[in-house]
């Protein structure tokens, strides 16, 4: 009872704390998501605000930056025009960039072809050419324009710069001043918004990148990130990108990381934010640590506390009760169990002890009633079974010798020897299923209805087995049993051996000169049954020589056990049969059989009937 509570707690306690995890773990992995969701959306909203603060604050200086370009193409046009004739020499031109502080100027005539320029391989380009040029042409129609573009391609080289440009004051056409690469912002939204992104993290470890894919794959190229030993470059070249079987996870240098995609005012690109889950469920593992140890201990303490008052109240109780059982079951009728309590187990061994009072009676009963039983039983079966030897002592052409050893448990084998109208040598052995009185009984009833076919005129094995089967039909009381058998005639003039197999273990047979015995021709048709049925018996016929030996057993030979349970095989049977001299009689190929099968079960008891029967055929 002991055992059975503490293995009933421990389960209690293993189950619940399976549950409470489950539920735990889920309930803190939710938060976990939760947790770096809302981070990720406090880090857009300020993100936002950052990004509006600092385009206005670009947008403003953009705006004084162009104001202050078109100053300098007008101070460039004044220039022009008081030094005309240097406008033609490149030292000027040189002199003059570096004084506006600009990155090149360019001076074209009245049909926009450049004749000045800071860089000599522009001198001669036709401005109506390209399309970023062509917007300059309106100059030369109209002095009064001016023109401040935006940050492009330019047309002759596809350089990204920003040209400003007014009417020439001395002659037809216009100038420009330029700048580029240092002094241009060139993409300075893009830029300041994706450093207000990049300069944000998600957490300690996590991060936020900008890529050219709408999904985030291996072969996605990085834009802006906060490590630039990636930026473009794939991701499958620096991190080792590798998706995960679950949403949203993603594997980078070996480290699982939570990934969304966001959305950034002022950002067009796509923009994903990469929590590492080490850290996102750092809240929850230590947690569950604390969960468990917790969870632990008050366990241990509610268990030693629980088999303190299981012990005291009620197993010190249980152990008195089982010392007096053990005395009931040992043998002594007039122990009782005695106690003296709680009225709960007062009241349970004044049960206990009506209980055995009436099993002591009723065991008293059942042993009278069974050893009676035993008794006729094994009446019946000394009248069935006929084993006086010598066994046809009229048929000189053969040596035959039976043994039968009853089981314990009184099963109901038969065996009977008859003879033919002629004399000749017929006998059956029979195995009615179940035990004790009433197989007996369905036994005895079977070989009274062999009598009575005797004496019908039934002359073949054929017709035997069909009538046999037919009659036991209407034993309807003993509906649930059938009967195995072998029935074996033998005609010495003409050494012809006839069997009809119903359900019995098969017979093996020796020849002369042989070593070995191999199992008789035929398989074993259906047994003799009560179940009404149509069943053909098969009978097989055998020539046999001077020499030959058959030999018969029922199944309970192969049913033996000895002390560890090991069966006496059909294999075991064979061996020994292979054992026996080649001039053996019958009765000593019995008798090696069947000290073989007590050397087997040494002092074991007898599970089934045994029988065996050995038959020589003579010179």
């Amino acid at each position: 009872m002991k055992r059975i509570f503490q293995n009933r707690v421990i389960l209690f306690a293993v189950l619940s704390y399976l549950v409470l995890f489950i539920l735990s773990f889920t309930f803190q992995t939710t938060v976990g998501y939760r947790n770096v969701d809302e981070m990720v959306g406090l880090n857009v909203t300020e993100m936002n605000r950052e990004v509006r603060s600092s385009l206005q604050t670009m947008t403003n200086s953009l705006a004084a930056e162009k104001e202050n370009l078109l100053t300098k193409a007008r101070i460039l046009s004044n220039l022009a025009s008081l030094e005309p004739d240097n406008i033609l020499k490149q030292s000027w031109v040189q002199n003059t960039t570096k004084l506006l502080n600009v990155s090149s100027i360019c001076i074209s005539d009245g049909k926009g072809i450049l004749v000045a320029s800071t860089i000599p391989g522009f001198l001669g380009f036709d401005m109506s050419s390209t399309e970023q040029s062509r917007a300059f042409m309106q100059l030369c129609k109209n002095p009064e324009l001016e023109i401040i573009q935006d940050p492009m391609a330019r047309g002759i080289d596809r350089q990204l710069v920003q040209y400003a440009g007014v009417a020439r004051r001395d002659a037809p056409g216009f100038v420009q001043v330029c700048i580029e690469g240092e002094q241009l912002n060139l993409i300075a939204k893009e830029l300041v918004v994706a450093d207000v992104i990049c300069s944000h993290t998600v957490g300690r470890n996590g991060m936020y990148i900008i890529v050219d894919s709408e999904e985030l794959t291996e072969d996605s190229i990085v834009l802006s990130c906060a490590d630039s030993a990636v930026q473009n470059r794939p991701l499958k070249d620096t991190w080792g990108l590798k998706k995960s079987l679950m949403p949203n996870i993603y594997v980078i240098n070996g480290q699982s990381y939570y990934v969304q995609k966001v959305t950034v005012t002022g950002e067009n690109r796509n923009v994903f934010a990469l929590a590492d889950m080490t850290e996102m469920f750092h809240p929850r593992n230590r947690y569950m640590v604390v969960f468990t140890i917790v969870y632990s201990l008050t366990m241990l303490v509610l268990y030693i506390i629980s088999m303190h008052f299981l012990n005291r109240f009620i197993l010190n109780d249980m152990k008195k009760i089982n010392g007096s059982l053990e005395r009931v079951m040992a043998g002594d009728p007039e122990n009782v169990v005695f106690y003296s309590g709680s009225p709960e187990v007062t009241t349970l061994t004044d049960s206990i002890n009506t209980t055995v009072s009436g099993l002591r009676k009723l065991l008293s009963k059942s042993s009278k009633r069974a050893a009676a039983e035993a008794e006729l039983s094994r009446s019946i079966l000394a009248t069935t079974n006929e084993l006086t030897p010598p066994f046809y002592p009229g048929v000189k052409q053969i040596d035959l010798h039976a043994m039968y050893q009853m089981s314990d448990s009184i099963g109901a084998d038969c065996l009977v020897f008859e003879q033919d109208m002629q004399g000749f040598p017929f006998f059956f052995i029979a195995d009615a299923s179940g035990s004790g009185v009433s197989a007996c009984l369905y036994m005895t009833n079977f070989r009274a209805s062999m009598q009575n076919l005797k004496t019908s005129g039934v002359t073949t094995l054929q017709e035997l087995g069909g009538k046999l089967n037919e009659f036991m039909q209407n034993s309807a009381s003993l509906s649930r049993l059938f009967i195995s058998a072998l029935f074996v005639h033998y005609d010495p003039v003409t050494h012809q051996l006839e069997y009809l197999n119903a359900g019995y273990f098969p017979p093996f047979i020796r020849r002369k000169g042989q070593k070995s015995f191999e199992c008789m021709p035929g398989k074993p048709g259906a047994v003799i049954s009560s179940v009404p049925s149509k069943q053909a018996y098969t009978v097989e016929k055998v020539s046999l020589e001077a020499g030959d030996m058959i030999f018969l057993v029922s199944d309970g030979v192969v049913s033996q056990q000895n002390k560890s349970g090991r069966l006496f095989t059909r294999k075991m049977l064979e061996e020994e049969l292979e054992k026996l001299p080649e001039n053996c009689s019958a009765e000593s190929a019995v008798s090696i059989v069947n000290q073989a099968c007590n050397a087997f079960r040494c002092g074991e008891r007898i599970n089934d009937d045994i029988l065996m029967i050995a038959m020589l055929i003579k010179e």
